[in-house]
C-alpha cells in the first residue's frame, strides 16, 4: 500500500533535517537509523549501538514538530518560517499542526556541515601536587530522618526549551545531588519522561535515594542541568555508607569481593564507601568485619536483627 499524503510529507521532513539518516519505507511504515553521526544538531557523536526506529509522524505529533522549530530557531531561520506561516493566515501561536508540517518542508533549511577537528595543544607537565591526607569522617550510628513513604504525585516541571534539542529518551544524564551542607554530587541518571528520572549510581552522601530509584528533578531558569527534588518511586535496592577510612585500596577490593552477591554495586571517595544492597547478608559481612556503617537509604521490606 501506497504512503498515504500526510505520511509522505513526513518523509521529506526527515529527510530535509536529517535527524534519521537514510529514511525508507517498509510494511507501510518509515523508518530511519537513529545515533549514527548525522552531522546535525541532534548528534551526540558516532554510536556503535545506533538503533533503528520508526520516523515520527510529524503531521500529528505536536512534540515532534516543536523540536524542529527549536532547531529552525537555532539555525536563524524562525523569520523564514513564520512568514511561510502568515502566507496561510497562521501564526507561531494559532498554527496547526499541518500548517506547520507545510512550512517545515518549505522553509530553506540544510543541514549544517560536521564542524572542524579541533587543534589541541599539549599544556607544559604540571609539577606533582601534594594530596593532603583523607580527613576523618565520623558517621552517626542512625539515621535521624529516613524516608517512610513515597509523596503523591505532583505536577511536573516544564522542560526546559533546549532540553528538546539536547537530549534524548533513555539518554544518560548527570543530575545534581545536594548534601545538607550544600556539596554538589553528580550522580548518573537515565531521563525517562518528563522530569522523571532512573538513577543509575549510589549518591555518597545523600540519603534516601538508591540504585535504581526513580526520581523528579527540577530546573533553574537558563540551566539545562537537571537537580534532584525527590523520590518518586522506589526499587528493590537500599543502600549502605560504610566507613573505609582504615582499610587500604588492597583492602577495599577485598571488602567488596567478600559481599559478593548480596550486592549489586558500589561507589569509593576518600574515606566513604556506599553499595547499594538488596540481600541482608551484606549487613551481617558488614557487621563481621567490624566495620562501622549506617543506612543512607533502607531497603524496603522488613529488616532482620543482625
Amino acid at each position: 500500500m501506497a504512503l498515504d499524503e500526510q505520511r509522505q510529507r513526513d518523509m521529506r521532513i526527515a529527510r530535509k533535517y536529517g535527524e534519521y539518516g537514510d529514511v525508507y519505507e517498509a510494511d507501510d511504515e518509515l523508518y530511519g537509523l537513529l545515533g549514527m553521526d548525522l552531522n546535525t544538531y541532534f548528534t551526540l557523536g558516532p554510536n556503535p549501538w545506533a538503533s533503528v526506529e520508526i520516523v515520527p509522524h510529524f503531521s500529528s505529533d505536536m512534540f515532534a514538530v516543536r523540536r524542529l522549530e527549536k532547531l529552525i530557531e537555532k539555525r536563524g531561520l524562525l523569520e523564514e518560517y513564520g512568514q511561510l506561516l502568515n502566507a496561510v493566515g497562521a501564526n507561531m501561536q494559532s498554527a496547526t499542526v499541518e500548517q506547520r508540517c507545510q512550512a517545515l518542508v518549505d522553509v530553506p533549511y540544510t543541514i549544517p556541515p560536521p564542524p572542524p577537528d579541533p587543534v589541541v595543544e599539549m599544556p607544559p607537565a604540571a609539577p606533582p601536587i601534594a594530596v593532603p591526607p583523607d580527613p576523618v569522617l565520623v558517621l552517626p550510628a542512625t539515621l535521624e530522618e529516613k524516608p517512610t513513604e513515597v509523596e503523591p504525585k505532583r505536577d511536573l516541571p516544564q522542560l526546559p526549551d533546549e532540553w528538546w534539542l539536547t537530549y534524548l529518551p533513555n539518554e544518560e544524564v548527570p543530575v545534581i545531588f545536594k548534601d545538607d551542607n550544600g556539596e554538589i554530587e553528580r550522580i548518573e541518571a537515565i531521563w525517562a519522561s518528563d522530569n522523571l528520572f532512573e538513577i543509575r549510581q549510589e549518591p555518597l552522601r545523600v540519603n534516601g535515594v538508591s540504585v535504581d530509584d526513580v526520581i523528579e528533578v527540577r530546573w533553574e531558569e537558563g540551566d539545562l542541568t537537571p537537580i534532584f527534588d525527590r523520590l518518586n518511586e522506589k526499587s528493590q535496592f537500599g543502600t549502605i555508607r560504610v566507613n573505609v577510612k582504615k582499610l587500604s585500596g588492597k583492602s577495599r577490593r577485598s571488602l567488596v569481593e567478600y559481599l559478593g552477591r548480596s550486592i549489586a554495586s558500589h561507589r569509593v571517595d576518600g574515606a566513604v564507601m556506599v553499595v547499594s544492597y538488596y540481600d541482608y547478608e551484606a549487613i551481617a559481612k558488614l557487621n563481621f568485619r567490624g566495620l562501622d556503617w549506617e543506612f543512607a537509604d533502607e531497603k524496603p521490606g522488613v529488616f532482620p536483627d543482625y
